[in-house]
């Protein structure tokens, strides 16, 4: 890099430490060659955004990659893209029963070793899978990790990562309490990298508990509904960003862009069949109005490649990688808004107050129905009347960047809640809005071993190359 562009980035970097947008969630800086001074306009970005592009088969198609991608004037190449086959269309919902955990929670996974023998990929490459719902076509997309950062700082200079109101403006910062329960104090502060937790407690785990206590903290489900009916606006802020998606027994996702939705990989993959799962998805659906904003449903999605090709073991195993962004069909984001999404560390996760809400499957007669809400309204959000206490961070280095991949939480959730985020309105870079940080994967143990345990949900985190892939997608598909 020359002198010139040298000071650029030294530039940059004292500018955004300045503005004081420090460690939750950690903003890593890249080599640009030299920091963009270039501007992305919102209706620049609107007019690339259409129909999905089909990539050609085989090879590398730098075509498929719209004319104006930002990565263009970063000098950053487009992602290797490899035509890999065809996936069929699932004729069920997400599999929920393959999400239960072993019930024997372990724990110890310092990270130190990374689980080497899982990653069969350069951890200096960020591959994923791209799945075309119209089509079917599948497609192993590829770029160097440093090139992603580079996507992944500028998105984050133009406020593209961050939450946003209709239309895409930027938020101001929030006023008084979060619209949720009232708010703990959080500081935040001090080195928060690399991670480094050493060993995992143990965690006592009771038996004898009584039939149906599935996923809930210490036996005692916390959930509350949160429909019209119990005072919830439908334009609540952000609940209009939490959609329901009506595939089989559901799942739940978070608008975090234009046209962009977070949520769990196995809500959208049915990994024993090796089949897509097409829904339709209705943000902030109420028993008084199924679609307030309107009906989506997704026109291409990607994976982290470990769970479409399963080399990350049983699907237990592959829960670490339980993480997918959708383009979504419309642009519904710029009626509701959407979250911001954000790679917080250990410390911070722990010290944030966290969310999480979703739509919990209402039906009878399944293994895991005892977990459902009583009683249990259809199509209703629920979410947990307590704090989201997080950790037990677990499944190190499973991407290159050296991050826990999986973590626990107090949270109470079931089936049809699974993608749904874990946020919090405590990122100091987010002025006190929302922030999606994890997505809802597992439920961890079975009767009778759940009644004695704090922590029984499982979600999947945001780590930086998680981060990276969510704004290279939203940068390719033309999304704030």
């Amino acid at each position: 890099m020359n002198s010139a562009a040298h000071h650029a980035c030294a530039h940059c970097s004292q500018v955004r430490q300045a503005r004081g947008i420090l460690p939750c969630c950690l903003l890593l800086f890249g080599v640009l060659g030299a920091c963009s001074d270039a501007t992305w306009q919102l209706d620049a970005a609107r007019s690339r955004v259409g129909e999905a592009t089909e990539f050609d088969t085989g090879g590398s198609d730098a075509s498929a990659i719209p004319v104006d991608w930002i990565g263009h004037s970063l000098s950053v190449a487009p992602p290797t893209i490899e035509y890999i086959g065809q996936a069929g269309l699932s004729e069920d919902g997400p599999d929920h029963a393959s999400q239960l955990g072993s019930g024997t929670m372990e724990f110890g996974d310092s990270g130190e070793d990374g689980e080497a023998q899982l990653d069969v990929y350069d951890p200096d490459v960020l591959v994923w899978i791209e799945v075309n719902a119209a089509s079917g076509n599948m497609y192993r997309m590829s770029i160097p990790r440093a090139d992603a950062l580079a996507i992944h700082t500028w998105m984050e200079e133009q406020g593209f990562t961050s939450p946003r109101g209709p239309g895409g403006e930027p938020l101001p910062p929030r006023v008084g309490p979060v619209p949720e329960e009232a708010p703990i104090a959080v500081s935040f502060g001090g080195a928060l990298e690399p991670e480094d937790l050493g060993p995992m407690p143990s965690q006592a785990l009771t038996t004898g508990a009584p039939p149906g206590q599935h996923t809930w903290s210490d036996g005692d489900d916390s959930r509350a509904r949160m429909t019209v009916a119990d005072g919830f606006s439908l334009n609540h802020w952000p609940f209009r960003t939490i959609a329901h998606m009506d595939a089989g027994n559901g799942c739940t996702g978070t608008i975090i862009g234009e046209k962009v939705l977070l949520t769990a990989a196995h809500c959208v993959w049915n990994q024993d069949n090796e089949e897509l799962i097409q829904h339709n998805i209705r943000a902030r659906r109420d028993p008084s109005l199924a679609s307030p904003y309107g009906t989506t449903s997704i026109a291409r999605y990607w994976m982290p490649s470990q769970f479409e090709n399963d080399s990350c073991g049983d699907s237990e195993a592959c829960n670490k990688y339980d993480i997918a962004a959708v383009e979504l069909n419309t642009d519904i984001g710029d009626t509701t808004g959407g979250m911001g999404f954000a790679s917080c560390s250990t410390t911070s996760t722990q010290a944030s107050t966290n969310y999480m809400r979703g739509y919990p499957s209402c039906a009878s007669g399944l293994l895991w129905s005892p977990s459902r809400p009583s009683p249990c309204t259809a199509f209703a959000l629920y979410g947990s009347t307590q704090e989201c206490e997080a950790d037990y961070f677990q499944s190190g280095a499973c991407w290159g960047d050296g991050w826990y991949c999986e973590m626990l939480a107090t949270c109470d959730g079931s089936p049809g809640q699974s993608g749904a985020a874990m946020y919090t309105y405590d990122i100091p870079s987010f002025n006190g809005n929302p922030g999606a940080i994890a997505v809802y994967s597992e439920y961890e143990c079975v009767d009778p071993w759940c009644d004695g345990s704090t922590h029984p949900n499982r979600f999947t985190r945001i780590t930086p190359d998680v981060a990276y892939l969510i704004s290279l997608s939203k940068s390719i598909w033309g999304s704030w």
